[in-house]
Formats: C-alpha cells, structure tokens, sequence
C-alpha cells in the first residue's frame, strides 16, 4: 500500500517534459550553483572537476499549477589534466553529452529524474590549461502537489567524444562517472515558499527554589539560559545548579550530611503550548563528602547516581519574566560510594520526590550568548 501511495504522488509530480502549455506567463528567475565532483576517467583516474548548474525558474507557480519545462544548462570545467589527455590522441575540438541526476523533494516523497543536456563542439585550448565544456538541455517540467518542493542534482554522466582534423569515423565517446563530493548542500532552488526563519525569544532567569529528598528539604539556586522557538514552541536551555548540601539518615539513625553537585548531561529540552511550559533535564547528581557530626565519612568524586526530571508550569507561563516550575521525580539507587554505597543508596534513592523552582529574569547573559 506505502508503494502505490509514493508512486501516486510521484505521478501528480511529474508531468512528462514538454507538454505543458501555457506556462510562460510567470517570469523566470535564473538560479546558479556550483559543485565539486570527482570524475573517473580512463588511464587518469580520479580528477576533480566542478560544475556550474544554471536553471531558469518560474517565479513562485501555486500549488497544482505547472512552471512548464525548465532550461537547465551546466558548465563543465575540465582540469589541464584531464585536457591532456585528449591532447595526446590529438584531439582538436570535444564534443558529446552529460546527463545530470537530480531530484524532486517534497514532503512526501524524493522523485528521481535524469536531465539530458547537449556538449556543443569546444575547441581544444592552448597547451596546460582547463577547458569549459558548456551543456545545454532542458528540465523536465514538474507540479507542485505541495507548497514547497525542493530540486536536487546529483551524479553526472558524460560522454565526451574527441573530434580529431579529417576523421569521418565517429569515435566511441569516452564515458566518465561523476559523484558529488560530500558535504556539500544538493539543493539548486525550491518552489514555493521559503522556511521561515525561527523568531527566538532569548531570555536569562535566576532560577530558586527546593527539592524533597525522601522528605529533607534541599535549597535550590542558580541559573536558566532559556531560548524559545516563538513560532513552533519548542524550547531549550542550559541550566546550572549550584552545590548543595543534603541531610541524610544513614542506616535510619546517624543525622549525617553530603554535599551534592548537580550536573546536566546536556540541554533542558521542552515545549510551550497553550501557555504551558513542559520540559525534561537529565542530571547527574553527585555526593562527594559525607560527614557525620563535621567528621568526614566518605569523600568520591564518583559517588552518585543520574536523575531525570520533568518539571512544568502552571497555564500562563511567560518566556520573557519567568514563572514557577514544579514536578515529582524518583532517584535511582547510588552507586560509587565505597563501603557506604548501600546505605547512602537507601537513605536518598526512592520515588515521589517534588521540586519546586522559580525563574526570575534580569540575569546578564554569560559569556558566549547574546541577549534576547
């Protein structure tokens, strides 16, 4: 069924080159990009070369409405290298044709299409230089069935056929494969609107508050580096706790103490929706001194455990002033504490824990970020 489906759309897609009428009432825009490509040639193996597409698009056709058959050219820039190689089986002047790949992308689907295009006649260039090889041809016309529809290029495939003084036998063309080189961006130009740029609310909050630690109350402070995608909600945040100290019962009898450092293992991630601000953190929480009665106990930098918590707001939060976060969390069993890992475990680890934080704006950017 996914089949019939993708091949449905890339029908409405595609209309066969050429037979659309009446498409050339919109004006055309030409759209340039070049590329890197490795070619594989005989005897000279792998050469670089780089194309220079060049399309002529309509302006913005609406959904359903064809822009008509597109002209596509490319310029083929031929290394001295490679020229050299025809120089030596006295070629005078190159001629044939390169077929470039390209896509159709949309939402819904990736349309592979072929563009064939025609390499005039070039004179051969002076001795040690490049040769551009200019190709003509036209795009196959397409619909848009969506708003927005990308076009990609791809492989090149040439057949370059040397033109030597007094020959009437036609030469086997010689044919080269070319890959795009990686890392580069496919896309030549896009139908229908662009995507709009996100409108970010960047903001810089005092965070305070506690936290229940199988019921101890912890005092919370710090600080929130929050940004806010304004048009689709999403949200994000770098959040920094600063070191605390937790009691804690030992064995259920001994009133000991620990300190406990917070550490996010990356960004606070989360989404404002209807005036509700969700988000999820995960934070390692580390105790590395315990101390009973001042004296210490245990001190590891590797005693702890990690914690996910997913604290949210009241309706009517406000990413510019702030508001008040709560959430109930579970903390898994410590380890790494040496002999007192067990014990350590089973006074702090457990669930219904509840946090309770405030974010206060005012806070100066830190360094590295910008203020909103």
């Amino acid at each position: 069924m996914r089949n019939r489906i993708r091949a449905a759309v890339a029908a409405a897609i595609l209309v066969a080159s050429g037979l659309v009428a009446g498409a050339g009432a919109a004006s055309a825009e030409p759209v340039t990009r070049t590329l890197d490509y490795t070619c594989s040639f005989p005897l000279i193996g792998a050469q670089p070369v780089s194309v220079r597409f060049t399309a002529e698009v309509p302006a913005a056709p609406g959904v359903g409405q064809p822009p008509g058959p597109m002209p596509f050219d490319a310029v083929i820039a031929l290394s001295p290298e490679v020229v050299e190689l025809f120089r030596q089986v006295g070629t005078q002047a190159i001629r044939g044709a390169a077929t470039v790949g390209t896509a159709v992308r949309t939402t819904d689907v990736t349309l592979p299409m072929r563009v064939p295009t025609t390499i005039a006649s070039t004179p051969m260039p002076p001795p040690s230089s490049g040769l551009d090889l200019a190709a003509t041809g036209t795009h196959p016309s397409v619909i848009a069935v969506t708003p927005r529809a990308e076009f990609l290029v791809g492989a090149v495939d040439l057949e370059l056929v040397p033109q030597r003084p007094g020959e009437a036998v036609v030469v086997e063309p010689m044919r080269v494969r070319c890959e795009l080189e990686p890392g580069q961006d496919p896309v030549l130009f896009v139908l229908g609107p662009a995507v709009p740029e996100p409108v970010i609310v960047a903001q810089n909050f005092a965070l305070t508050g506690s936290t229940s630690v199988r019921g101890a109350t912890v005092g919370l402070s710090g600080r929130v580096d929050g940004r806010l995608d304004a048009r689709t909600g999403a949200y994000t945040a770098d959040v920094r706790l600063d070191p605390a100290t937790v009691p804690v019962r030992l064995f259920g009898l001994l009133p000991a103490q620990a300190d406990v450092t917070f550490t996010p293992t990356g960004p606070t991630t989360g989404a404002l929706v209807d005036g509700v601000l969700s988000t999820e953190s995960t934070v390692t929480v580390r105790f590395p001194r315990i101390t009973l009665f001042g004296h210490p106990l245990a001190a590891s930098p590797s005693c702890g455990t990690s914690v996910a918590v997913a604290p949210r707001s009241a309706p009517g939060f406000d990413p510019v002033a702030g508001g008040v976060l709560t959430g109930v969390y579970s903390i898994p069993p410590v380890t790494g504490c040496g002999p007192l890992s067990t014990a350590v475990s089973d006074a702090i680890a457990g669930p219904g824990n509840t946090v309770e934080v405030r974010l206060r704006a005012g806070l100066a950017p830190t360094r590295g970020t910008r203020s909103p």
